[in-house]
């Protein structure tokens, strides 16, 4: 048993896992591991996998990415009468994230709803600032 390193910083402990999996540990072996050094209330082991899925769909920064000064967590569910067209879960949500969001929309309306855009498409969403930003409306003028 090794002695455990109190409050390890986050980004040390994302450090660990992106080294961890580079040697082709998986989650639950990360997770086992950070149990042993850090002790059992360091990070879940869901927290591990989403960081480990995180690594592997190519992120390298192990920093917080910054966020605006208000943030909120949304869980975004668009739907038409034909069905569900784009579900994004529980994310901390900023200009960036929602214009991510958007963009995803437009590919799913394209993808399963073709000829919609051009028959018109309305956007209903609150005064959030995420919402109203200058890059949001730059992106939604640019989506018509």
């Amino acid at each position: 048993m090794y002695a455990a390193i109190n409050n390890p910083a986050s980004c040390e402990v994302r450090s660990v896992i992106r080294f961890l999996l580079a040697r082709n540990n998986n989650a639950a072996e990360i997770h086992r591991q950070f149990c042993e050094v850090y002790g059992p209330s360091v990070m879940s082991e869901s927290e591990v996998r989403q960081w480990c899925r995180l690594f592997k769909e190519g992120r390298t920064n192990v920093h917080d990415e910054e966020r605006s000064s208000r943030s909120c967590v949304m869980a975004t569910v668009v739907w038409d009468r034909k069905g569900i067209l784009l579900i994004d879960f529980g994310f901390t949500i900023n200009a960036d994230a929602y214009c991510e969001t958007v963009r995803k929309l437009r590919r799913a309306i394209q993808n399963k709803r073709r000829g919609m855009l051009s028959s018109g498409t309305v956007l209903l969403h609150d005064n959030a600032r995420p919402h109203t930003a200058a890059r949001t409306a730059q992106l939604l003028q640019q989506f018509r």
